[in-house]
């Protein structure tokens, strides 16, 4: 079973950091529940999150500003990993967690 690093952005704790993923349960645990992918990082990265988070009462949100792109909010966790390779395995982040706090700002609640 192969591990990929992902930058798991972590809405309870208002933290950002780095976890290890090996298959898709690993990853919807991350977020909580069934995954979508939000959108595409400049250097290719993605970000996904819970797909029903909008339907899920208390769930702190946060402000992910995509340089050069758009801010979303989005609600409950997230994670970054990066984009599938040629056999379409999803691959480790380039992304670090500190360039990721830089883009994320945790709402109070």
């Amino acid at each position: 079973m192969r591990y990929r690093r992902v930058v798991h952005i972590n809405a309870e704790t208002g933290s950002v950091g780095v976890a290890p993923v090996a298959c898709l349960g690993d990853m919807q645990k991350l977020v909580g529940g069934l995954i979508e992918l939000v959108t595409e990082l400049p250097n290719g990265d993605e970000v996904w999150a819970n797909e029903e988070a909008l339907l899920i009462d208390g769930l702190r949100s946060f402000t992910l500003d995509v340089p050069g792109r758009h801010a979303l909010r989005l609600y409950g966790n997230a994670y970054v990993i990066g984009r599938c390779d040629a056999d379409g395995e999803s691959t480790d982040a380039l992304s670090s967690p500190q360039s990721i706090q830089w883009m994320v700002r945790f709402d109070d609640s």
